[in-house]
Formats: C-alpha cells, structure tokens, sequence
C-alpha cells in the first residue's frame, strides 16, 4: 500500500469515527425519549405521551417518526380527538404508503367517524398489503355493518376466520365465530 493510500485509510478511519461519536448523543437522547413517551402511554398519560411522540417525528429516523405517528394516531383515538387521529393516520398513508399499519390505523379512524366507504376502501388497502393478517378483515367486516351490508361483512368475518385458524390463533378465531 502506497503512503497516498495509507494517508486516505487514515482519513477515513478518523472520518467514521468522528461521524460515529457525533451521533451517539443523538441515538442515547433518542432512546431515552422513546422510552419516556412509551412509559407515559403505558401509565396513560396519553396528552404528555402525545407531545413526546410529536417531538420524535422531528428529530428522529423514517421508522421512527412512522412509529411515532402511528403512536400519535392511536393515542388521540382513546382520547376521543378522532378528527385528529383520522388527520395523522391519512398523513401517514400519503408518506407510508406500502404500510400496511399506515392503512390500518386510518381504516380505524375512518370507520370511528362513521366514514363507513372511506374505511372500507382503506381496509381493502391494508389487506392487499397484508394479505395473511385477519385483522384487516374484521375491520373491513365491521365497516360493511356500519354501511349496512351485512353479506359482504358476514363473509369477510368467515375469510378471517380461516386466516387465524390456518394461523392457529385460537382466540381471534373464537371471536370470529
């Protein structure tokens, strides 16, 4: 190796290892938040958990600012701002849209606001993207019964329930009876 060379491996090296130490802060402070909003979900402070959420999707990476929306959405929904989880869970669909979890959480929304269309063909969505999962399913079924289509919601109940038989999960299997 030539001393040019070794001068550039050098380089790099310490290069990597500045890049490294610059972000370490970073991931610790990320952790530590993540793990702050999580602790006020679980103790059901959903207003202070939401302020933490929404400072996570600033400063924070792809999965975790999806996360963090999902969390954001979900949390608005027990506190009955359903306008406002349908607002981030549709946010969360036009940037994740391969998600199947982006699509679940708006059906959810949707059909919490009695958008019976809008929520079937946002369950639709999640179940092409996720075929194998039954929960897009009752969702999808429990849309059809608010839209007053109880066939349609009857046999996406009976397509669910096979998926969490072949599945083995007994106890959603149970309840799709």
């Amino acid at each position: 190796m030539s001393e040019k060379q070794k001068l550039r491996y050098c380089l790099l090296l310490i290069l990597s290892a500045i890049i490294t130490l610059a972000f370490i802060p970073f991931f610790m402070v990320e952790a530590a938040s993540i793990k702050e909003a999580m602790a006020l979900d679980r103790d059901g402070f959903y207003e202070e958990a939401i302020e933490q959420w929404e400072e996570l999707q600033l400063e924070s990476t792809e999965n975790i600012k999806f996360f963090a929306g999902l969390k954001i959405s979900g949390n608005n929904s027990k506190l009955g701002n359903l306008n406002r989880a349908e607002e981030v869970s549709k946010a969360l669909t036009l940037s994740n849209p391969q998600q199947y979890e982006s699509w679940f959480s708006y059906a959810n929304a949707s059909s919490a606001l009695k958008k019976y269309s809008q929520a079937i063909s946002a369950f639709k969505k999640s179940i092409a993207l996720k075929p194998d999962e039954g929960l897009g399913k009752v969702g999808l079924a429990f849309a059809f019964f608010g839209d007053e289509k109880p066939d349609l919601a009857i046999a996406e109940l009976k397509g669910a329930m096979k998926i969490f038989k072949a599945n083995k999960n007994i106890s959603w299997y149970r309840d799709c009876r």
